[in-house]
């Protein structure tokens, strides 16, 4: 799974990218790389500065805060990617619960293809937009407060 053509598959997907056509997701792939994980490995750890965006591939990974599990994630997931977008600190520890193959893809590398690449970003913010709809459809109309304004 070290080829362009195999990241891109395995990207496809996934559900952050699964609208990105593959000639873009071909560029993600290109500036991305693949790490094995073993039983006990830490990802990242929570406070730690988010960095990368971790796709995982296979095998199953606990999510922790203050030591605690609170949920698990499965394969096909991303790990980390409210912080990668936000560049905030990491909320959560990622402790692999089984052998892990995740595919690891640097902030500033991303953003930087962002940059060169725009047409990537209509397809994230159509993601972004489709899960604050989900958010949206969920709120009764006497809740107006919490809305946005948008």
């Amino acid at each position: 799974m070290k080829t362009i053509i195999e990241k891109v598959i395995h990207l496809q997907n996934i559900e952050l990218f699964s609208e990105v056509p593959s000639e873009q997701l071909s560029y993600i792939a290109l500036i991305s790389h693949i790490t094995e994980y073993e039983k006990g490995d830490v990802l990242f750890r929570e406070g730690e500065n988010s960095d990368s965006l971790h796709v995982l591939f296979s095998g199953s990974i606990e999510m922790q805060k203050n030591g605690e599990s609170k949920f698990a994630v499965e394969e096909n997931r991303t790990v980390g990617a409210l912080g990668f977008f936000d560049q905030k600190p990491r909320i959560f520890t990622a402790l692999c619960k089984e052998k892990c193959i995740v595919l690891e893809i640097d902030s500033n590398a991303f953003f930087d293809l962002l940059e060169e690449k725009i047409h990537i970003t209509r397809y994230l913010l159509k993601f972004f937009i489709g899960k604050l709809r989900l958010v949206y459809d969920d709120i009764e109309l006497s809740d107006e407060s919490r809305l946005l304004p948008l």
